[in-house]
């Protein structure tokens, strides 16, 4: 009998060893390991490393074992909530950064939004913007489940998304992801760090079958998918706890000066928001003037002198000066252009006219955006008309501005179906949105309503079939 047991314990020694090395299989989580110098990240198809689900959430913790990915799939979606039109569901903090708990203690949060084909271009934002950001991604169909995808990618390989940035989802309720997609688009890939985020994203893309891929790209080019961009801002705005906040694009970035040579601008812009002239104003909306930079052959201006020599050279101009003028109108950068100011301060109030876009930084509560305008025309300039109605003034800061990385712009480089998108959004606001909040506010104090009046020409301006008045 003794002899029985000393042979099956070497036995079930063995069939206890193999059973564990059977459950590691089945619960593999995705690695980060090393091959010929180059780091690799592996996403699994079963489970996601470090991830522990908490309703909606799924929190980043190396001691929270790992997590079904069908379970964080059907957990995020049972949490979601619909939007006022209950046209999209979004997904909140459904990855949340890795020093999420530093964010009340930051003074400015940045709220960006994106489609998930421009998410390659999230790097280049946070290398320039060290502190909170909040992220919301669109992501329709089955990209819901590669953009889970890339941006597991992206934290592997760009430690600071991982620290920074939190990040929100939303798609349109009747066109989800398909659960059965999981096995096929997370069955496991080595992403190589290494390789250009670029290169990269094409490679996820790739995870989708070819129908899926073409299925997404018929709606889009059928305007069945048009981009909800002020619903992606709301939401992404929403999640920003720090006292002050901005709404800039993902492609639209701060200067990054050589640190040897100068403190960085966001530290002197976070000085600023923290002096007296900027807390003691309540309702001041403090603006950013915004240029265009050609920047593939070249490294960004770091500086204003860098950006006016940029300038004189034809590879930076005002922003969207040769689309629509009245954008950046209201800025008179012509002026700020010949102000030799460095430091992070006020420059001039602004006198806010209609159709001017600024992008500016304000204490939380400002107007929301309306997210009745969808797609592309009127989305921003509304919420900052808005915003003026409420008792807002606009400051125009010096010292500080974001390059827009899209080149330089022109209107034969403005499609049809965005300009049949903005004709739509202007009609909508001068018969109805105007006439709301000059009620709202009781005030039409800049005319609006009387654009209707006026009617053709700014609506053409609006389409961009006749050449807008040059501002200064």
């Amino acid at each position: 009998m003794r002899m029985m047991k000393r042979k099956s314990f070497p036995l079930l020694l063995s069939f206890l060893i193999n059973i564990i090395f059977f459950l590691a299989g089945i619960f593999e989580a995705p690695s980060t390991s090393a091959r010929n110098g180059e780091a690799l990240v592996t996403v699994s198809s079963r489970t996601l490393s470090g991830a522990q689900t908490l309703g909606s959430v799924v929190v980043d913790n190396a001691d929270a074992g790992n997590t079904s990915l069908v379970e964080i799939f059907k957990n995020t979606l049972l949490h979601g909530k619909l939007d006022q039109s209950g046209t999209y569901l979004t997904l909140s903090n459904v990855i949340v950064a890795l020093h999420n708990e530093n964010v009340l203690k930051e003074p400015l949060c940045v709220a960006i939004q994106s489609s998930f084909d421009q998410l390659h271009k999230l790097p280049d934002f946070v290398s320039t913007w060290p502190g909170p950001v909040s992220l919301a991604v669109f992501a329709p169909g089955d990209e819901f489940l590669l953009a889970i995808s890339y941006a597991k990618y992206l934290r592997a390989c760009f430690p600071a998304i991982k620290a920074q940035v939190n990040w929100h989802f939303a798609f349109p309720i009747d066109y989800q992801a398909n659960e059965h997609s999981i096995g096929q688009v997370w069955r496991d890939m080595a992403l190589n760090c290494s390789q250009n985020q670029n290169e990269t994203l094409v490679r996820v893309q790739e995870r989708l079958s070819p129908e899926a891929r073409e299925d997404i790209s018929a709606k889009r080019k059928n305007h069945k998918l048009p981009y909800p961009q002020n619903l992606m801002r709301n939401l992404a705005r929403q999640h920003c706890l720090s006292e002050w906040v901005m709404c800039p694009d993902i492609d639209m970035l701060f200067p990054r000066p050589d640190p040897q040579v100068q403190p960085p601008l966001t530290d002197r812009l976070k000085a600023f928001l923290q002096s007296p002239s900027a807390t003691k104003c309540a309702n001041c909306a403090f603006v950013f003037p915004l240029y265009e930079v050609e920047h593939e052959n070249f490294t960004l201006p770091s500086s204003k002198s860098e950006l006016l020599a940029y300038k004189k050279r034809n590879w930076a101009q005002i922003y969207h000066d040769k689309v629509f003028s009245p954008n950046q109108g209201c800025s008179k950068l012509a002026t700020w252009e010949q102000r030799s100011e460095e430091n992070v301060q006020v420059a001039y109030k602004i006198e806010f006219k209609m159709l001017c876009e600024p992008i500016y930084v304000a204490k939380r509560g400002t107007p929301v955006f309306d997210e009745r305008y969808v797609g592309y025309g009127m989305t921003r300039n509304t919420q900052a008309y808005e915003t003026a109605l409420a008792g807002y003034t606009f400051h125009l800061l010096d010292g500080i501005f974001l390059n827009h990385v899209w080149g330089l712009q022109s209107r034969s480089m403005q499609d049809f179906a965005r300009k049949r998108e903005a004709s739509k959004n202007y009609i909508f606001f001068t018969s109805v949105h105007a006439r709301e909040l000059a009620a709202r506010y009781d005030s039409d104090k800049f005319n609006v309503l009387a654009m209707q009046k006026q009617g053709k020409r700014n609506y053409n301006v609006v389409m961009g079939t006749v050449k807008p008045r040059k501002q200064i």
